[in-house]
């Protein structure tokens, strides 16, 4: 049917729309009437038309492209062609499809896209097949297209269908499921049985031969098997997936409630495993808890532990102190709890929690027999089977601490008593475990003393790392009454402990020393029971050693003539004859008490008069062994041992309080370490280190002035600090830095006159020629630099007071370091000048002393620095002469001293350790001359030193 015409008015913007194509079509001489044939088919929604005015054909399609799509499909694709006329959303395209090379060279069309798509898939395809394409697109004037060059790709070989799940996941449930069935395979046939044996299977269309083809959701009321199969035409059939959904609505049971913990009798901090048993297996969430009847308190609650996923829950009790039952159980039918927990079975349904009534079949009284000891043991009171009386040292007490039941015990418990001196004493634990009745047994020490024993106080009692337990394992209270009140030991006994509580008085002393006798001087003692005036003393003595007496056994066993004076009373001296002059002896005093107690005082030792039997003691520096000059036989003898090795820079100085009073301090010098030498045992210990050591070239000066009087100040070599030592409290403390830094050959001098009196100048040593003025009254800071020397200080620098003559008071200072010049330090004007010139350069080991021969105010100069010469300081012409030789050289270490014993006719001589040896000289100041003195025994080093012996 012919169509009437109709006449159409075109809005401006349609006829920009569309004008391109009518120009396209004008250059083209084509009649624009195939624009009014489009419009004209787009208004009816047409997509193919022919118009013979149009007869260009569309563009060849860009970039084909083919890729698999599984087994039986493969995924064309290209970019669009474009046309004259056409819009490229209105062109169709046409497919040539063939399985062999070159069959589309005739193109034949096989399938036919949509209008404007520039895709498709080509399904139905054989597995594992390669084909060929072209593709062209058709405008809609019907005008084909050049076709594109062949492509090909191929399908994938056959595959297997994805095996089928079910959801919910299979299980046991507490209700009815519907449960779905389904493929990850799209298009996939899903056929199912549910007779739990019967295999479901398709054929190849596919459809279900045997079981029921998959459609909606089963519902699984009861408990059922599902099998399920999934297919698909080209594809390998699934495996048959097997799931049982057990339907289970019956909830758990209590069956019974029994313990694993072995019946018997059980005390604090036992733990008793409790099992609460259920029908079937059970899962746990959260703590549930069970309730015990436990007396004190009447309940306890225990959390559940562990056995989820079984029929079994555990539950662990830890008894507690005052817990107690004959019988254990729990406290009622209810007593198992949730807590804000579940117990249910694998279907969900929740348990039923009710128990068997207490004491019932199937409770825990009727299936254990559990006894509950939580109450401890108590002390009834504390006594001593030890008569009443007095005790003294040595004496055992045997003390009882009573329980109100029997008791074991492990370790080795104590008991403190209050016992005077010390304050304390811990009795250890003796015997009676099994038994209601612990024995301490305590030795009576010396110094305890109490009026009426007792222990410390109510927390005596202690187990000291053992225990003290009931049957039950339950810990004993060691509370004790209040010391002195009923129960207590000295409310039960009255034990009185003496063992002097004795308190020496001063050491011994001697005093009127003769050839052939002196006086033993002692203290009176104290003590807190016997008085004053009737204790009693006992002297004796010993010819041989101090070792002999030295304990309050060996004193007590003298006898015969070493037995002075027996026990008498009130005495503090002993007069002691008919001994042999110059011979040291021992003594030792023996103190006792009313109870018979004894103390001992510190054996001391001295030696008789007469001979010249002075002795002298000598640190050689080389060793650890000391020397002795005994100025009766004129000898030089092996002395006390050192407790470490001495080295350069030693010296030494009398300590009168503190510690070390009465004793020697000794610096060995070269480290930190201290000797202290005993002169009443002859002895050295090991004194307080210093906390900066000390090295050659250091030196010190006691303090007599300003805040640290009484000290002593170490100047130490090599650096400017100083320590100063205080004896009363024997410590150290930094001292203020000097102004320069002393070395090797460093001493000072006290200034006693003039512009710096009070004060002292320390000659800094070394190579130096500086000095330091150290103020005592003003030691809190650094100190201020002295005059310096005419020339350089070095090793063998020392100095000497002039006491005669026009230099009479002034201070010469020999340099040393291998020098003979001096320096003259004048004290009324705190100025140093130069002095006279040596006869011979002085260096290490030089020294000089007084000459006490007329005429007076001669100082003898030895040079050391390994020559045997000297100088003579003569005062009337203010210069040096030569002096006399020595008969051996004197180096590093050379040492001097006065002899002060009579014996071989040498008192008043000086001994002259010459160094560098193991040999001495002697100087007579009569000659003036030198011979050959005693031989030291061993070699003497730089820093040696030696001091009278007491």
């Amino acid at each position: 049917m012919q169509r009437a015409a109709t006449t159409h008015i075109f809005p401006t913007r349609f006829i920009l729309r569309f004008l391109p194509f009518l120009l396209l079509c004008n250059a083209f001489f084509y009649s624009c009437r195939a624009f009014g044939n489009f419009w004209e088919n787009n208004k009816e929604n047409k997509t193919t038309y022919g118009d013979p005015a149009d007869a260009v054909a569309p563009t060849v399609p860009g970039s084909p492209t083919g890729v698999s799509g599984g087994s039986t499909q493969i995924n064309l694709s290209w970019t669009a062609a474009s046309d004259n006329c056409t819009p490229i959303g209105a062109l169709i395209y046409e497919i040539c499809q063939s399985t062999t090379i070159g069959g589309c060279a005739i193109f034949t069309t096989v399938f036919v896209t949509a209008a404007g798509a520039t895709s498709f898939n080509a399904t139905g395809l054989t597995p594992s097949t390669t084909y060929y394409y072209r593709v062209r697109a058709r405008d809609t004037a019907n005008n084909a297209g050049t076709e594109t060059a062949e492509f090909s790709a191929s399908t994938s070989a056959p595959g297997t269908v994805n095996t089928p799940t079910y959801s919910p996941v299979a299980g046991t449930f507490n209700s009815a499921q519907l449960v779905s069935i389904s493929s990850s395979t799209s298009g996939s046939t899903i056929c199912y049985t549910s007779d739990g044996v019967t295999n479901p299977a398709c054929n190849a269309v596919p459809t279900c031969t045997t079981g029921t083809t998959y459609a909606a959701a089963v519902n699984v009321s009861t408990t059922t098997t599902l099998k399920a199969i999934a297919c698909k035409n080209g594809s390998t059939d699934s495996a048959i997936a097997t799931s049982t959904f057990t339907i289970d609505t019956t909830p758990p049971t209590v069956s019974g409630v029994t313990s694993s913990t072995t019946n018997g009798t059980l005390g604090v901090g036992q733990t008793i495993s409790i099992q609460v048993n259920f029908s079937e297996v059970v899962n746990v969430t959260g703590t549930p808890q069970l309730t015990l009847a436990t007396g004190s308190p009447a309940t306890t609650v225990v959390n559940y532990i562990s056995g989820s996923g079984t029929s079994t829950l555990n539950f662990d009790y830890v008894t507690a102190a005052g817990n107690f039952s004959p019988d254990l159980d729990y406290a009622s039918t209810g007593a198992l709890a949730l807590n804000g927990g579940t117990i249910q079975d694998a279907a969900g349904n929740a348990a039923t929690l009710t128990l068997a009534t207490p004491g019932a079949s199937n409770s825990l009284g009727f299936n254990k027999n559990l006894i509950i000891d939580g109450v401890g043991p108590a002390v009834t009171g504390v006594t001593a089977s030890t008569a009443n009386g007095t005790y003294i040292a040595g004496n055992v007490i045997s003390i009882q601490v009573t329980f109100n039941e029997s008791v074991t015990v492990t370790g080795t418990p104590q008991l403190t008593l209050a016992t005077g001196s010390p304050p304390t004493t811990a009795v250890n634990y003796t015997s009676g475990s099994g038994s209601a009745i612990l024995v301490f047994n305590y030795t009576v020490a010396a110094g305890n003393s109490s009026a009426d024993l007792d222990y410390a106080n109510a927390a005596a009692l202690a187990l000291n790392g053992g225990t003290i337990n009931d049957a039950s394992g339950n810990a004993a209270a060691l509370t004790l009454v209040t010391p002195g009140s009923v129960g207590s030991l000295a409310n039960s006994k009255n034990i009185v402990i003496d063992t002097g509580g004795l308190v020496l008085g001063a050491a011994i002393s001697f005093s009127a020393i003769s050839s052939t006798g002196l006086t033993v001087n002692w203290g009176a003692a104290t003590d807190d029971i016997t008085a004053q005036v009737a204790l009693q003393y006992k002297v004796v003595k010993d010819n041989t050693a101090i070792a002999n007496i030295n304990t309050v056994g060996l004193a007590d066993a003298k006898s015969g003539g070493d037995l002075l004076q027996n026990w008498t009373a009130g005495s503090t001296s002993f007069a002691v004859t008919g001994l042999t002059a110059a011979t040291t002896y021992h003594f030792a005093v023996l103190v006792r008490d009313g109870a018979g107690n004894m103390a001992l005082y510190t054996p001391a030792s001295q030696a008789t008069s007469g001979g010249g039997g002075l002795r002298r003691l000598i640190i050689p520096i080389s060793g650890m062994t000391s020397r002795i000059y005994d100025s009766t036989s004129h000898t030089i003898i092996a002395g006390p041992v050192l407790t470490s090795t001495p080295s350069n820079g030693g010296f030494s100085f009398p300590v009168t309080v503190g510690p070390y009073a009465n004793k020697r301090y000794v610096g060995i010098g070269g480290g930190t370490a201290v000797h202290v030498y005993d002169p009443v045992g002859n002895s050295f210990a090991t004194g307080t280190a210093m906390t900066s050591g000390i090295s050659g070239g250091s030196h010190f000066m006691a303090l007599t002035t300003g805040p640290e009087t009484g000290n002593m100040f170490f100047v130490r070599a090599g650096t400017p600090v100083t320590q100063i030592y205080n004896p009363n409290l024997n410590t150290y403390a930094a001292g203020p830095n000097v102004s320069g830094t002393p070395g090797a050959g460093g001493h000072n001098f006290a200034i006693t006159s003039g512009t710096h009196i009070g004060k002292f100048l320390i000659i800094h040593g070394v190579s130096t020629t500086g000095t330091t003025l150290l103020d005592p009254t003003n030691i809190g800071v650094a100190q201020s630099a002295g005059p310096s020397l005419t020339g350089s200080a070095g090793n063998g620098a020392h100095s000497f007071e002039i006491t005669a003559g026009t230099n009479s008071g002034k201070i010469l200072i020999v340099h040393g370091n291998n020098l003979n010049t001096t320096s003259l330090y004048d004290p009324s004007l705190g100025t140093i000048g130069g002095g006279p010139t040596l006869t011979a350069m002085a260096g290490l080991g030089a020294h000089a002393f007084a000459i006490t021969a007329a005429p007076s105010g001669r100082v003898l100069v030895v040079h050391g620095n390994t020559t045997a010469s000297t100088s003579i300081y003569n005062p009337s012409t203010l210069s040096f002469d030569p002096g006399p030789a020595l008969p051996n050289t004197v180096a590093g270490g050379g040492h001097a001293f006065t002899i002060n014993g009579n014996a071989m006719g040498h008192l008043g001589k000086t001994l002259v350790i010459n160094g560098g040896g193991a040999n001495s000289s002697l100087f007579d100041p009569a000659g003036p001359s030198f011979t050959n003195g005693p031989a030291v025994g061993t070699t003497v080093a730089t820093g040696a030193h030696s001091w009278d012996i007491p």
